[in-house]
């Protein structure tokens, strides 16, 4: 199954257009065709490009946008898909990730768990979700850099962080490993540019 969003930047649009902001289409390998998906669309979501596939589901980082007062709202969510029913829903984060600046937070996993990424001044934390229950995210650890980390870019299969940590201001990044009970970083290379 391949699954294509499109979304439509639904807040330059009218009013009467603000609740289908989504074009969904679905390829079924075994029909080898595309169909449309038109029930259970979620609107006033914006979706983030980077997804994450556990099992039967798809999970991206979304804002949920809600006109109050003239006024557009927005707060962190997970947005899921569920390959099997075809269906769309959304978890909630806990308080301190649903309202945390959206372009610092990261969506990946550990094994088969979803994990949220919460960048901050030259830290990451490491949230997990819980049994799968919305609002249970466990802080795992927090990841100090000495200059910051620049970006994770996955998890090994043992469960050890792989990111990129910056090396000052110019120069090109160094890909590390976290050992987390130690607490310290283990050089794999530099990033070529």
């Amino acid at each position: 199954m391949i699954i294509k969003i499109t979304q439509f930047n639904w807040w330059y649009k009218e009013k009467s257009e603000i609740n289908n902001p989504w074009k969904v289409k679905i390829y079924m390998m075994s029909s080898g065709k595309w169909r449309i998906l038109s029930s259970n669309l979620l609107s006033h979501f914006e979706l983030h490009f980077l997804q994450v596939v556990i099992d039967r589901f798809i999970y991206w980082c979304a804002l949920h946008k809600v006109p109050i007062d003239g006024r557009l709202r927005s707060c962190n969510v997970i947005v899921s898909f569920d390959m099997t029913n075809e269906s769309f829903g959304v978890v909630d984060l806990p308080d301190s990730l649903a309202h945390h600046p959206n372009t610092q937070l990261c969506i990946s996993k550990v094994r088969e768990s979803l994990v949220m990424l919460e960048y901050k001044n030259c830290v990451c934390d490491v949230w997990m979700m819980e049994d799968g229950v919305g609002k249970s995210f466990t802080k795992l650890y927090t990841i100090k850099a000495p200059h910051g980390p620049k970006k994770i870019l996955g998890f090994k299969k043992n469960g050890k962080l792989i990111m990129e940590v910056k090396d000052g201001l110019f120069r090109p990044g160094t890909l590390v490993v976290y050992v987390r009970i130690l607490n310290t970083l283990m050089i794999l290379g530099f990033v070529e540019r």
